[in-house]
């Protein structure tokens, strides 16, 4: 799937469904999680070390 056609899927969304799909990105795979606690938490002590 092209970024063009799962932009296009993405915006058709509402605000709700999109909240629930990373939620469940979050839960099922640990690279999205780091992702996200890097990028909400950036100055942690484990992102120093």
């Amino acid at each position: 799937m092209s970024k063009a056609a799962l932009k296009k899927e993405l915006l058709s969304l509402r605000k709700e469904q999109l909240v629930e799909q990373i939620l469940d990105l979050y839960g099922r795979y640990k690279s999205v999680k780091e992702f996200y606690e890097m990028y909400l938490h950036p100055q942690s002590e484990k992102d120093v070390v």
